[in-house]
């Protein structure tokens, strides 16, 4: 999160040439889920956006995006929440996607990220993750989980160090009838 020098939050063109596809190129954001792993971060004074490429392809439950972003751009000197330097760029792309189940998965969705930060040294940091989430509302009863798995190697105190980093979230709740 930062306050780049060019102050738009989004700009973007998007192309929809039919129903089950559509392409947005520029700044934008991206936000799935609840946000848990990749959000605008909307509650912060700063949100988040990425100068990004995303494709989206559409078939009923399911849809599917692609994208691909620039985090630093070395040669621009523009800095998306990481510090421009001369060593290189950060590269953020993954596939996100969604399906509507029914009633008892109203979201399932899966996701494989990929982080290239070549803005470290001595060594770029490369990351992997692949998550899933759940999240329905069969009843008076909610619930929601979402887990991922990391992997790649991170530089530390100037040596890289390879990591593997695990994430999981479950919750559920109640909705008490209304009292007239």
């Amino acid at each position: 999160l930062n306050d780049p020098t060019l102050g738009v939050h989004q700009g973007y063109i998007q192309y929809n040439p039919s129903d089950w596809f559509y392409m947005k190129a520029g700044r934008q954001e991206l936000v799935y889920g609840d946000e848990l792993v990749i959000g605008a971060v909307d509650w912060n004074n700063v949100g988040r956006s990425f100068d990004a490429l995303k494709l989206r392809f559409t078939t009923d439950p399911t849809w599917i995006d692609v994208f691909f972003s620039f985090l630093s751009d070395s040669e621009s000197g523009q800095a998306r929440g990481v510090a421009t330097t001369p060593l290189g760029d950060a590269i953020f792309t993954g596939v996100y996607s969604s399906s509507d189940l029914g009633r008892f998965a109203k979201a399932l969705d899966f996701y494989a990220l990929y982080l290239i930060n070549s803005t470290t040294s001595p060594r770029p940091a490369n990351f992997a993750t692949i998550g899933a989430r759940l999240k329905s509302k069969p009843s008076a009863i909610d619930y929601r989980f979402e887990g991922d798995g990391q992997i790649g190697k991170a530089a530390q105190g100037g040596i890289n160090g390879d990591q593997r980093d695990y994430q999981f979230d479950l919750e559920s709740g109640y909705t008490f009838e209304e009292l007239s």
